[in-house]
């Protein structure tokens, strides 16, 4: 009960749904969190249940948010919708790149792909970032612009990609969002 991206399971190949336990025997339950967006100093709360016939123990556990090792991009928000834009004027949107890690993250390239729409309709950065890499704990601001210049009613998707190297570990990654729009 409680925050997503815990897990619990008995210790072993043991199922713990069922089982008795005789005076002195010990259950060892894990507990584990998937950490998929908690930054760090955030915490997650949760309750773990244990039911029995006679009463019902409840063991509160918590999970703090930790740089990770190496570089741990990430691209705020998820996605950019611009909403419809006039044909032959444009309009700008601000994303974040996000290094939750501790270590550098060499930036390669940051581009846009065309996935549907008139191909006159341009997403393109309109201001990158100043710098070459991407600080351990650190966000950079890039700017996205649409500029549509002909009508489509059923939209415009481009992919954002930001490519970096993983420094420490020395490999590249990618991370990707969905920008849309409706010239």
């Amino acid at each position: 009960d409680g925050d997503e991206g815990f897990e619990w399971a008995g210790e072993g190949a043991q199922n713990p749904i069922g089982r008795a336990l005789a005076p002195g025997d010990v259950l060892r339950i894990g507990v584990r969190y998937r950490n998929d967006a908690l930054e760090p100093d955030q915490m997650a709360a949760a309750t773990l249940q244990i039911i029995t016939a006679v009463e019902t123990i409840e063991v509160p556990v918590t999970a703090r948010g930790g740089a990770g090792a190496g570089c741990q991009a990430l691209l705020r928000p998820e996605r950019i919708e611009f909403g419809t834009i006039r044909i032959g004027t444009s309009a700008t949107e601000t994303l974040e790149l996000v290094n939750l890690g501790r270590g550098d993250c060499e930036i390669r390239d940051i581009g846009v792909e065309q996935d549907r729409g008139n191909p006159a309709n341009v997403f393109r950065v309109a201001e990158g970032p100043e710098s070459d890499v991407l600080g351990p704990l650190s966000t950079i601001a890039v700017v996205v612009e649409y500029a549509p210049e002909m009508a489509d009613p059923a939209g415009d998707r481009y992919t954002l990609n930001f490519d970096f190297k993983d420094v420490e570990a020395d490999m590249n990654g990618r991370v990707s969002m969905t920008v849309g729009g409706v010239g």
